[in-house]
């Protein structure tokens, strides 16, 4: 203290000025360093233990993303046999009476879902899957023993119902897939613009014989870019890619496609991070103009 000079900075506007300035710099600097902690995150991101979809950047100290699943994980070794037992008699008898009250003594109790039915697999139906009337165990059997012609048949009668206009074909997809969840997160943590799930209304437009909708999984509408995330069902219709990529660069929209690995090992994670990080350079330097990738 003894060499310190005595001055009229600390009083001055000036140092008020600066003070404030560095106040600013770093607010700025404290926002930008939470951002780029919260956008590293969403690389590796913590995954709920039930549902395996990812937990947002708030919830990243969690284990699971609500009650809901938290309930499921901590339930699901519980033995419920005997309260959907209790449930189905109790549901049985109320359906028994309502009707004796609705048709009298005409009214016959159908007793055959007591009865043992399997599927063309071998397997036992549930009690819900009588109810229902099934006669396969899962969509997967069914599509397996199912005849192809029948699926045909019933596809072509959809599509003359699209066509005639009694049925108007697609319109959303409801279900967000975990790998679109996964660069959902990704791009709002990076403030990226982009559409969802963006409808191409009628392919007919394109010169296609069908009324049915292309939806596109990652729409960039100020570069006429689409990506999609590629899961394991892509490899089974790689001819439909290829078509349906044409029919939209014919419209001036730039096909680029992620094939989606799982980032539960190391491997898919440097692959993931890799793909991320090379779409972002070709977005940003992308030439709409030229019509050209860069």
């Amino acid at each position: 203290m003894g060499n310190f000079k005595e001055s009229n900075y600390y009083k001055s506007e000036e140092h008020l000025k600066n003070t404030e300035k560095a106040r600013i710099l770093g607010i700025k600097k404290i926002k930008e360093l939470a951002k780029k902690r919260e956008s590293d995150y969403y690389l590796n991101p913590s995954l709920c233990k039930q549902c395996n979809n990812i937990l947002s950047y708030k919830k990243r100290r969690n284990k699971f993303c609500g009650s809901s699943c938290a309930g499921k994980y901590n339930n699901k070794n519980r033995d419920t046999s005997f309260i959907n037992e209790n449930f189905r008699l109790k549901h049985r008898e109320i359906s028994i009476e309502s009707n004796r009250k609705k048709y009298g003594d005409k009214y016959i109790p159908d007793y055959s879902y007591d009865t043992q039915k399997f599927c063309i697999c071998g397997k036992e139906l549930t009690y819900n899957q009588k109810v229902s009337k099934n006669i396969y165990c899962s969509n997967s059997c069914r599509a397996n023993n199912v005849p192809p012609e029948v699926n045909d048949k019933i596809r072509k009668k959809l599509l003359e119902r699209v066509k005639n206009g009694t049925h108007k074909g697609w319109s959303t997809r409801k279900i967000i897939s975990y790998p679109e969840q996964f660069f959902i997160d990704v791009f709002n943590s990076r403030n990226i613009l982009y559409k969802y799930n963006f409808p191409i209304n009628k392919r007919k437009d394109l010169g296609l014989d069908n009324s049915a909708n292309y939806f596109l999984d990652f729409y960039f509408e100020d570069k006429k870019i689409d990506l999609e995330i590629d899961g394991s069902q892509h490899e089974n219709r790689k001819e439909h890619d290829v078509t349906r990529d044409k029919n939209l660069s014919k419209i001036g929209i730039h096909v680029y496609r992620i094939k989606w690995k799982n980032i539960n090992s190391k491997k898919g994670k440097s692959y993931i991070t890799k793909e991320i990080n090379n779409f972002l350079f070709f977005l940003k330097n992308y030439k709409i103009n030229l019509g050209v990738s860069p």
